[in-house]
């Protein structure tokens, strides 16, 4: 009986141990279960917000794309104004030159319309009289 008693506390250790293995595996297996839900979380979490970093990227992208053609925009009118107010100079420099020179024509035809005033006649100049020389004159006779 002895031997039949130590081979059922063999075979309920036996089982014990395969119930407490079994468990174990269970456990593991729910907690590999539960770390796979987890990591399958993390990664969907992260594809997100590479998703959402993707977007804002390409907005910013085409934010700075919009603000460089306006930029582009605003250099181009301001190098327009800059050449219309060149010409502006150029034309008021043009007009004050042709004015100075109708100015200077004007001023010359009054003054050869204007008639001369006549300076009185000068009497005829009298010849100057020989001055005598001083030099001693040699001649020999």
């Amino acid at each position: 009986m002895a031997v039949k008693q130590k081979a059922e506390e063999d075979a309920n250790a036996k089982i014990a141990a395969d119930k407490k293995a079994a468990e174990d595996r269970e456990a593991k297996a729910r907690a590999d279960a539960i770390a796979e839900v987890q990591r399958r979380k993390d990664a969907e979490l992260a594809r997100q917000q590479a998703e959402t970093a993707k977007a804002e990227a390409l907005r910013m992208q085409q934010e700075a794309q919009q603000a460089a053609a306006a930029a582009a925009r605003q250099q181009a009118e301001a190098e327009k104004a800059s050449a219309a107010a060149l010409l502006q100079q150029q034309a008021a420099q043009a007009a004050a030159d042709q004015a100075a020179k109708d100015r200077a024509s004007a001023q010359a035809q009054q003054r050869a319309a204007k008639p001369k005033p006549k300076k009185p006649a000068r009497p005829p100049r009298k010849p100057k009289p020989k001055k005598p020389s001083f030099a001693p004159s040699f001649s020999r006779s």
